[in-house]
């Protein structure tokens, strides 16, 4: 009796080949030195994003002014729309912010495998970031965690993540 195979799909060969590759990579912690880094590239683009259109449209001047022109604010919002926007794109397709793109580092599941944009988002930055960022000294308990053996912050336990070297 022959054996019954499935259709060939030439589509399926790279796909086995990508899955087989990212099981086999590395799930190395990355440094603790290089998720600072990322860090403090993510909160400077974050804070040009604020700063730079009001001070574009408005002029230093108004910094520290109450009242900032709607077309600063407009301006504002869309620099801050645009990195948000970037910045998932690069979180779906690589596990990466721009801060941890620069740094060569991106976040996996904790076996290594490709962590989905609702865990990341949900879990990492909503979550720990949002709701639990409303606890008094949440975020510096959460940063100290990284000196831990694992280093992994609360944000990482919480989505089950790890930070890699990319």
């Amino acid at each position: 009796m022959e054996e019954v195979r499935p259709p060939f799909n030439p589509y399926s060969a790279p796909e086995a080949a990508l899955a087989r590759v990212e099981a086999g990579e590395t799930t190395a912690p990355a440094s603790r030195w290089r998720r600072l880094g990322a860090y403090l590239i993510d909160t400077a683009l974050f804070f040009a994003a604020v700063l730079l259109p009001v001070i574009a449209v408005d002029g230093v001047g108004r910094l520290d002014s109450e009242q900032m022109s709607d077309a600063a604010v407009l301006a504002m919002l869309a620099t801050l729309l645009a990195l948000l926007v970037v910045d998932l794109i690069l979180l779906q397709r690589q596990g990466q912010t721009l801060g941890k793109r620069w740094c060569a580092i991106r976040i996996v599941r904790s076996d290594g495998s490709r962590t989905g944009l609702g865990r990341l988002f949900g879990l990492r930055y909503l979550l720990a970031q949002g709701v639990l960022g409303i606890v008094p000294f949440f975020s510096l308990i959460d940063v100290l965690f990284i000196f831990g053996r694992e280093r992994r912050c609360i944000h990482d336990m919480l989505a089950d993540t790890i930070v890699v070297d990319a």
